[in-house]
This record gives structure tokens, sequence and C-alpha cells, in this order.
């Protein structure tokens, strides 16, 4: 059954392998958005996807991402048309 492919793939398996997570809050943080509910992990998972991409188009690494680059990629989203509540998640 663990094998169906009826049933989603984990989350784990479906994100980039991370060279590491964030230390104090923000590690807390991304920690907890791969324990939510299968939708939210979902989107996140899609959510970094496009990340990602963004940062080996724009030729910078994605994890661990600089400020700028984060700067760079919501307001790229915003040039795109994404609505606020896509660029706040």
């Amino acid at each position: 059954m663990a094998n169906s492919p009826l049933l989603p793939a984990p989350v784990a398996a479906t994100l980039p392998a991370l060279a590491h997570l964030p230390e104090g809050r923000a590690g807390h943080y991304a920690e907890a958005s791969l324990r939510g509910a299968a939708n939210t992990q979902k989107a996140y998972a899609s959510d970094f996807r496009q990340f990602a991409a963004y940062c080996q188009t724009a030729g910078v690494e994605s994890s661990p991402a600089q400020p700028q680059t984060l700067a760079d990629y919501l307001a790229h989203l915003a040039d795109l048309g994404r609505k606020y509540a896509t660029i706040q998640r």
C-alpha cells in the first residue's frame, strides 16, 4: 500500500535536499512547515521548487538564501502580478 501510485510522495521526497535548516526561530518555523497538513506541504514544496528555479536562473544559491536574493524574488513575484496572499505564503 505504501507504494501505491495514488498516495502522494512524502514532502521530504519532493523537496530538494537542504544542506541545513537555519538555526534559532527560523529553523523552528522551517521544521514546523514540514509537519503541516498535506496541502500545506504541497504548497510549500511547490513554492520552494519555484524559488530554487528562480535562484538557478539568477545564478545564486537558494539555500542558504541571502536577504537580497529573497527581496529580489519577492519583487519578481510582484512583477509577475502575483497576489499579496500568494507572495506572503
